[in-house]
């Protein structure tokens, strides 16, 4: 890797390029949340939003059809290939996993470590900017498909409680660009 710039100046240490890029991808921002007004997460008539936190094993199965079998992986350097490849076994001991994660509310450490590797932006002018990088953080395989799972409950409860605008299009079942495109025109029609 080039020299990379630091406090207007070149670095050529590895321990002033880590520190270059981590000012770079981590910056240190206060998060603003005055806009959160209810945090009691209560369904509109005030109860509390309840999901059910099992897994079965059809859905684990579901969550690793959908997985690439050659995308990089994290620390423990299982692939999804050999997810796949290991069949039923394998996705009954995930699905114990998941559930039993769920039942004691804990989530082990060694899924939220990520290993972080560097790539370079295509075509930038100037390779000593650390603007010029960007990073990606592979995590654990198994870690993915728990909250894969964590996710679509979620996804499911949000939808359920409709406690999602319905103007918004994007990563909801059922919704397209069709569907945001019939919405645009009957509002314009009723302009």
């Amino acid at each position: 890797m080039l020299d990379l710039q630091l406090n207007r100046a070149l670095t050529s240490t590895v321990e002033g390029k880590a520190r270059a890029l981590a000012e770079q991808f981590w910056p240190i921002v206060e998060a603003d949340l005055t806009d959160i007004t209810d945090q009691n997460f209560a369904t509109r008539a005030g109860e509390p939003l309840e999901m059910r936190w099992t897994v079965t094993v059809d859905e684990v199965y579901s969550i690793l059809k959908r997985v690439k079998p050659d995308k990089c992986p994290g620390i423990d350097g299982i692939t999804n290939r050999f997810l796949k490849a290991m069949g039923a076994p394998l996705v009954q001991a995930i699905t114990e996993l998941t559930n039993t994660c769920w039942r004691l509310e804990y989530y082990p450490q060694r899924f939220k470590q990520a290993r972080t590797i560097v790539l370079r932006k295509p075509e930038k002018d100037d390779y000593s900017a650390p603007g010029a990088y960007r990073p990606i953080a592979l995590l654990s395989t198994i870690g993915k498909i728990i909250e894969s799972l964590a996710a679509r409950r979620l996804q499911d409860l949000a939808e359920q409680h409709n406690l999602i605008l319905d103007v918004q299009m994007g990563n909801r079942p059922n919704r397209s660009t069709d569907a945001a495109v019939d919405l645009l025109v009957e509002q314009i029609h009723t302009v």
